[in-house]
């Protein structure tokens, strides 16, 4: 099993050590391994351009890989400047594709027009770090699904919530489904989703997947189009 973080860090929030706006970032990713009962500590160190990207100058962006566990049911992402500078957190309580015969991992929402990509197990995935895209920027969708056995036929299903004040509507403005298939292990899913009919709004992207026999599995994820 492999976490992958994607982060996002306001350029505002940065200082730069010399002219050209390289700067140097301390990323520190925290596990909390629940069958092991211990944390695990990783530490990136490294130097980053700011603003050199020209669809995103805003924010300095990546991702980060390193091999975890199925016990992981904690994480979070320290994001700090030398001893005399407080760092940025972030956290998330979600474990990576649990213990389930079939489960979904989180669902990573790009744009694939912002520029800002990564490569996960080989596969080519947009990123959207800020969370937040215009509604003319096509949305993509990946998200893996883990499973104990080979499925012929499973049906996904995506629907798209309005929320408002943290109330989801209770009809989706967008809902579709199809059907496909699952390998034993591991099976990466990509998908375009058309978002140009939307109002500017926050909304909630469920995903859902059936199998023959009445068992699901779900995840969501949460999207702003401004």
């Amino acid at each position: 099993v492999h976490a992958h973080v994607v982060y996002g860090i306001p350029v505002r929030e940065l200082v730069s050590s010399d002219d050209q706006g390289s700067t140097p970032i301390t990323l520190q990713v925290r596990l909390w391994d629940s069958v092991a009962n211990h944390w695990v500590d990783t530490t990136f160190d490294g130097s980053f351009q700011s603003g050199s990207h020209p669809a995103r100058p805003d924010i300095v962006h990546g991702a980060l890989a390193f091999p975890a566990s199925g016990g992981v049911t904690f994480w979070d992402l320290t994001a700090s400047q030398s001893q005399n500078r407080f760092g940025v957190v972030a956290g998330d309580d979600r474990a990576p594709l649990g213990p389930p015969s079939f489960s979904i991992s989180d669902v990573v929402v790009g744009a694939p027009h912002q520029g800002l990509l990564t490569v996960i197990n080989g596969d080519t995935v947009a990123l959207m770090p800020m969370g937040a895209a215009a509604p003319n920027d096509p949305l993509q969708l990946f998200f893996q699904v883990r499973s104990d056995q080979a499925r012929p036929q499973v049906t996904t299903t995506l629907a798209v919530f309005a929320t408002s004040k943290h109330v989801i509507s209770a009809r989706p403005a967008l809902q579709l489904s199809y059907s496909g298939a699952l390998r034993a292990g591991l099976t990466a899913v990509q998908r375009g989703l058309d978002v140009s009919r939307f109002h500017p709004g926050t909304y909630q992207l469920n995903v859902m997947i059936s199998v023959p026999g009445g068992a699901t599995a779900s995840q969501h994820a949460t999207v702003v189009l401004h």
